[in-house]
């Protein structure tokens, strides 16, 4: 009856991995990995919608050969911006252009004013609507020299260059060295609606580009995760080559693998039949169960050969299965998602990569599966 029991356990391991895997919902958003108390979410919320602060995680970033080309760019980067605002497509955003501009832009300005005949009168009754007592400037008089526009370099020599610093940047090499081009200004944007057409505003700019800290991070754990899955069965097939070798028989060599592959699946599908997203820790706890469950099925099988030590190798493995589920165990109930995640699956994959080593000996075909 011990080999209808073994077959059974796989059989049943198999029908649950089918049940679980197509309802997995694999998430590659880093923020699931965070766990933050929702007080102190509210707070931090309030206190950046107090200081008028956009995500710092979105933003439109330009460059230019110079102090000047850059800001001119940036202007550019503040009309699509202001555009986009107005269409719907974000929901605001922050800029330097408020508090510096290219020259040009402000020489532009300039030359709007002087070309206004009636550009004391002008004044005067916008100082009137916005409630200031008009009476109080009549001995003001406009300039009459021209202005020399506000510069960065002029800023500094004022110490006042804090001013930009959230929105002033350089760009550098890997090497550490500036690029070409390494001056940069920053735009932050916030409640993106469209995507796509934010970013054909921005590429109608020169060197500017439109950047997501959390959709690059997800693309970087997609692709982590795929080429993790890759990797994973080169190994696979490298295990069954070696084993086969080592054994005289491919039989042998699926053997080894089938019961760690199937157990490291179905703990992976439990989380998805209980409606736990998966993330790329689970897949990283998978591959320690893999390599645990394949230790389990050799020993069995090199005990196979000695009979005396058949007892010797399931002891063994039972204690090794013990103390790596208490551990990781203990883990699985951190309250951080990350090491909770890694902690569950390995748990629940060891449990599972026991229960079913016997089940090598028979897929090896080599009789009776021990205990």
């Amino acid at each position: 009856a011990r080999p209808a029991t073994h077959w059974t356990l796989l059989a049943l391991s198999v029908g649950l991995c089918a049940w679980g895997l197509p309802r997995l919902q694999i998430i590659d958003d880093v923020r699931v990995f965070n766990r933050a108390e929702p007080a102190l979410v509210r707070e931090a919320d309030r206190a950046r919608d107090a200081v008028g602060f956009a995500d710092a995680g979105r933003f439109v970033l330009v460059t230019g050969r110079s102090e000047e080309e850059a800001l001119r760019r940036n202007d550019r980067v503040y009309q699509a911006l202001s555009q986009a605002q107005r269409e719907g497509t974000i929901g605001g955003f922050r800029s330097a252009f408020h508090l510096l501009r290219a020259a040009g832009t402000q020489q532009a300005v300039l030359a709007a004013f002087d070309a206004r005949s009636d550009l004391r009168a002008a004044t005067r009754q916008a100082l009137s609507q916005q409630g200031f007592v008009v009476e109080r400037f009549r001995g003001a008089d406009l300039a009459t020299t021209t202005p020399e526009p506000v510069t960065y370099q002029l800023l500094k020599a004022q110490g006042l260059e804090q001013l930009i610093a959230p929105f002033r940047t350089h760009v550098y090499t890997h090497e550490g060295g500036c690029v070409a081009g390494c001056v940069a200004y920053l735009s932050y944007v916030q409640d993106v609606r469209d995507v796509q057409a934010l970013q054909q505003k921005v590429s109608t700019i020169d060197s500017a580009l439109y950047f997501d800290q959390i959709r690059y991070l997800e693309r970087a754990y997609a692709t982590l995760r795929k080429r993790t899955f890759q990797q994973v069965c080169v190994g696979l097939l490298a295990v069954i080559a070696l084993c086969a070798l080592r054994y005289r028989s491919l039989r042998a060599g699926i053997a080894v693998v089938a019961p760690a592959l199937i157990s490291a699946v179905l703990a992976i599908a439990l989380v998805g039949l209980f409606g736990a997203p998966v993330t790329v820790f689970h897949f990283a706890a998978a591959l320690l169960v893999l390599s645990m469950g394949e230790d389990y099925a050799v020993f069995l099988l090199e005990a196979k050969r000695d009979p005396h030590a058949t007892t010797i190798a399931s002891v063994s493995i039972l204690i090794a299965c013990i103390t790596t589920v208490v551990s990781f165990g203990l883990l699985a109930l951190s309250t951080h998602p990350a090491l909770a995640s890694l902690g569950l699956v390995v748990a629940l994959g060891v449990s599972f990569s026991l229960l079913l080593a016997p089940a090598a000996l028979l897929i090896a075909g080599q009789g009776k599966a021990g205990a």
